[in-house]
């Protein structure tokens, strides 16, 4: 089972840099479940252990670039 500690090494060997903020090891983690890196149950302990440690739920936005609705 990965812990947070693990996980925050990980993130520094991928991204060659610390998280700025646990709030970035969630999005971390969301991306690592979609692309089928963790299981649920990783991601559900995972998950657990940063919000107990004040992060908060992140948001992934996916958007088309639509230049006709730029002014």
């Amino acid at each position: 089972m990965m812990l947070v500690e693990d996980l925050i090494h990980q993130f520094i060997l991928m991204k060659k840099r610390k998280p700025s903020h646990m709030n970035e090891l969630i999005v971390y983690i969301q991306k690592s479940y979609i692309r089928g890196e963790l299981s649920m149950v990783e991601y559900k302990t995972l998950f657990a252990d940063l919000k107990k440690r004040k992060a908060k739920k992140g948001t992934i936005f996916m958007y088309e670039y639509n230049p006709s609705v730029c002014i």
